[in-house]
């Protein structure tokens, strides 16, 4: 039994407020040099193709392995234990305020109980160590509407490095499928949204 299916990954940035530019003023007592800058403020959220490149998709994950005696099965050019993830989400900001990542499914054609996604904890690019901040790990149903699983911790709320390998909390996420009710004629689809907010 082969069939293709497709999870496109939708990503949005959603935020409480409309962010501006703040400028801070360095002036000298000899009056020799006055001068100012300004820092922008940074809360996006955007695929991660960086290294390591254990991250194979980005907004599509291909499932064509559709073997109706398995109970779950991962995306192609995966394996149970194999280090790698289907996508990687790299959180940034530098406002200093919590922030939350959600997780929608919108199936095409079949039930949402039969996809699943895991999650494990996010990495902080920033201090180079994992992040502080609490989540739901492991496998977990997709839900249909938006629903939490991750609170940025304290090291989170300014992840913002010096160089851009240092910037981010990095999520990475797998997906499964259960194909024993699915009908080797049709192609299925599935649209997963993710939302990083600082409304929780």
């Amino acid at each position: 039994m082969k069939k293709i299916f497709l999870i496109t990954t939708l990503l949005l940035t959603v935020t409480a407020a409309s962010f501006v530019g703040q400028s801070s003023f360095a002036e000298t007592r000899t009056v020799i040099a006055a001068g100012s800058f300004d820092v922008s403020n940074i809360f996006m959220m955007e695929f991660y193709t960086g290294e390591p490149s254990k991250y194979l998709y980005t907004t599509q994950v291909s499932f064509t392995n559709m073997d109706p005696t398995k109970t779950w099965v991962q995306a192609d050019n995966r394996s149970q234990g194999d280090g790698n993830n289907d996508i990687g989400l790299l959180c940034k900001s530098n406002l200093g305020e919590t922030w939350y990542l959600k997780i929608q499914g919108s199936p095409g054609g079949f039930f949402l109980e039969q996809v699943k996604y895991g999650f494990w904890r996010p990495w902080n690019m920033r201090y180079g160590q994992s992040s502080n901040g609490a989540l739901i790990e492991g496998w977990q149903p997709l839900p249909t509407s938006p629903a939490r699983i991750f609170t940025a911790g304290a090291n989170d709320l300014n992840n913002m490095g010096a160089e851009t390998w240092q910037q981010g909390t990095l999520c990475g996420f797998s997906f499964a499928i259960n194909p024993s009710q699915l009908d080797a004629n049709n192609n299925y689809a599935c649209q997963i949204q993710f939302t990083m907010t600082l409304s929780a």
